[in-house]
């Protein structure tokens, strides 16, 4: 998955709605996000 895939992503995700569902999904792509970069360390 390329940087500007997720990238567009994480765009798409924080202009949802800030309700309880969009955060949980924020956070999941945040934690996502995490994971991606220490497996590329």
């Amino acid at each position: 998955v390329a940087l500007h895939d997720l990238a567009a992503l994480h765009d798409s995700v924080a202009l949802l709605p800030h309700d309880s569902v969009a955060l949980l999904v924020h956070d999941f792509v945040a934690l996502l996000l995490l994971d991606l970069a220490a497996l590329l360390c």
